[in-house]
């Protein structure tokens, strides 16, 4: 086997190995970002923001969001 054999039979053996750590890094990510989401004080600070937005809106004549 030469050299340039051998670095296209690691290459295949990398490329998946790398996608699935890209995958379960995203997935980890994600899992974080539902956590942090749906924390109650973010969820407040989340409605708080949606009131004031639609009191906004108003104050502009827009109809609620």
């Amino acid at each position: 086997m030469s050299t340039g054999e051998d670095e296209t039979g690691e290459q295949r053996v990398r490329d998946p190995v790398g996608r699935h750590a890209r995958t379960r890094a995203f997935a980890e990510a994600e899992d974080v970002i539902s956590v942090v989401l749906s924390a109650p004080g973010v969820q407040e600070a989340r409605e708080g923001w949606r009131r004031w937005r639609r009191r906004w809106a108003w104050s502009w004549g827009a109809p609620p969001a």
